[in-house]
């Protein structure tokens, strides 16, 4: 996908040159995910704890993770990715992708894992997940371009005392991408308003 191009600082996509609204942006902006009840220094936290699991998932799954600057409050969260993808074993396929969809969205989906003989599509997550969780991982296989050959999607909560929960979605992603086609389609309509 050579003219989707994301900067980090700015937590911005463009495709062709053109800005290009994320998936998490359209579902806060519509309030499908909303934290505006959560404590300003509590999603701080929470905010920099999701974002170093994240890296640090990825930095394993690389095999690029120098286990020596892990600190006592990610070990459990890698403990539990690293049970989670033996006890269901896992085959990594693909790791934080980069999506586009013909609709004008694009985002990073988590993980794209062989599970199960099956293709899923992964939300890696470092507390519950909330409902919209559902709705951003059928936006990202919808712009994923072998959407047909992903058959399942799903949240993994990791938690800080190493174990995993497994929250699976629907395998009819319609009802959710719907949610999403709609919001996306408010989004867009206010934008230009």
């Amino acid at each position: 996908m050579a003219d989707l191009q994301f900067y980090e600082e700015t937590h911005t996509y463009r495709y062709g040159g053109k800005v290009v609204p994320s998936v998490t942006q359209v579902l806060q902006a519509e309030g499908i995910s909303d934290f505006s009840m959560v404590p300003a220094d509590v999603l701080e936290t929470a905010c920099a704890r999701g974002n170093a699991v994240h890296l640090a998932t990825q930095y394993l799954d690389e095999g690029r993770l120098d286990l020596s600057t892990v600190g006592e409050g990610l070990a459990g969260y890698l403990a539990a990715w690293e049970r989670f993808k033996e006890e269901c074993r896992v085959e990594v396929l693909e790791i934080e992708r980069r999506v586009y969809s013909s609709m004008g969205y694009a985002g990073t989906l988590d993980r794209v894992l062989l599970m199960q003989r099956m293709r899923w599509l992964i939300d890696i997550k470092s507390g519950a997940p909330t409902p919209a969780a559902a709705i951003q991982t059928a936006a990202y296989q919808f712009a994923h371009p072998d959407k047909d050959k992903i058959n399942r999607r799903a949240a993994v909560q990791l938690n800080a005392d190493g174990t995993y929960k497994l929250h699976q979605y629907d395998p009819d992603s319609m009802h959710d991408l719907n949610i999403f086609i709609a919001a996306l389609t408010i989004y867009e309509y206010k934008r230009r308003k």
